[in-house]
């Protein structure tokens, strides 16, 4: 995706953001969100109806699409990013790593969230009601690299990775060009393609544009923080819920840091935006009735990382718990929202833990 197209997008996608979502109960026959669950809605405009569609995925991942149909020509936009409930289940969060963030408000007849018809219109309020399930396909872009004889792309704004063979991408043969070759040496390549969602991934049906040129946007995988982990994390005990075990606690108890070499009798200097916890870590214990978990945490620059010992792996397996253990293991960055800390990843859903209070 070009400088410009990106930000064109960015421009047009933050426009769609809730104005003011409620944060009351859940109406009693209201119906939670869910993977597996599609919703749309239509915008009328005089210029064409706008059609949005929004569905939920595997793995928190979501798509959102727009399209419109004016002066004769098919206009269409496609977001796709990471969803979670919050609010006490009563708001859908969409966001992605580009910027983009919108709630919508979970009633009775659907979902219910402001929407902008374009850049410089006014809001509309709109409900997207529930629909049969399909899998959208939709434009996205980010890191092209070939394994054999398969591609794999890593979509920028959700992390998900999504590959197919080579031969079943319908003109990689003549838009790979010249740069078949450097893909065969396992250099990657930033690619835009049209893509299909999938369970734990997706297919590339079509190559758009390939290019040696990486963006700053895909090059590195930076954290998404806010605040100090060690003011803010520290030392609080969290609640976090373990799928069939249920609400746990959690606690980061950090353990007493090493000077690097060449430091001795130096102190490193502070850099902004929590530049002194540039190295550091600690021990990660969760907790519940017959349920227990133990982990190593380590903070380094942007990198956010959870390691667990072999035998805690297989301990946790034979306690229904693998699939979470795996995802902390996928772990690579971390966020504060309030009093809520979310664990973020490329291919797995956010962890979301919820502040209880000071450890005594």
């Amino acid at each position: 995706m070009t400088k410009n197209a990106a930000k064109f997008c960015i421009i047009v996608w933050t426009a769609i953001i809730l104005a003011v979502p409620h944060f009351g109960p859940l109406p009693a026959n209201a119906e939670i969100p869910a993977a597996g669950n599609c919703y749309s809605g239509r915008m009328p405009l005089k210029s064409g109806d706008i059609e949005i569609s929004l569905c939920l995925y595997d793995k928190s991942f979501f798509i959102l699409g727009q399209s419109q149909m004016a002066k004769g020509r098919q206009r269409s936009r496609d977001l796709c990013g990471k969803w979670r409930l919050v609010g006490g289940n009563s708001i859908l969060r969409l966001s992605n790593s580009h910027g983009f963030e919108q709630k919508l408000n979970i009633g009775t007849g659907g979902l219910y969230g402001d929407f902008f018809a374009g850049q410089s219109a006014l809001p509309k309020s709109l409900i997207l009601k529930k629909k049969s399930f399909e899998k959208i396909p939709f434009s996205g872009s980010g890191l092209l690299r070939q394994k054999g004889d398969s591609l794999s792309l890593v979509e920028a704004a959700s992390g998900r990775t999504i590959a197919s063979r080579i031969s079943a991408i319908e003109n990689f043969a003549e838009l790979a060009g010249k740069m078949k070759e450097s893909l065969g040496d396992g250099k990657p390549l930033f690619a835009e393609a049209r893509l299909a969602p999938e369970t734990g991934g997706g297919k590339i049906l079509a190559l758009r544009h390939v290019s040696d040129k990486l963006p700053g946007m895909v090059k590195d995988k930076s954290t998404a923080r806010a605040g100090s982990f060690r003011e803010d994390v520290e030392n609080e005990v969290w609640s976090v819920d373990i799928p069939g075990t249920g609400q746990a606690s959690c606690r980061f108890t950090p353990l007493a840091g090493k000077r690097s070499s060449g430091s001795k009798g130096k102190k490193k200097r502070p850099e902004k935006n929590g530049g002194d916890e540039q190295e550091k870590g600690g021990l990660l214990e969760i907790s519940a009735p017959g349920f227990r978990l133990e982990a190593r945490y380590h903070i380094k620059k942007s990198r956010f990382d959870i390691k667990m010992d072999k035998n805690e792996i297989s301990r946790l397996a034979a306690l229904g718990a693998e699939e979470f253990a795996q995802d902390l293991l996928a772990v690579e960055s971390w966020q504060l929202e309030d009093n809520v800390l979310v664990l973020k990843g490329a291919n797995i859903p956010d962890i979301v833990l919820t502040k209880l209070g000071k450890t005594s």
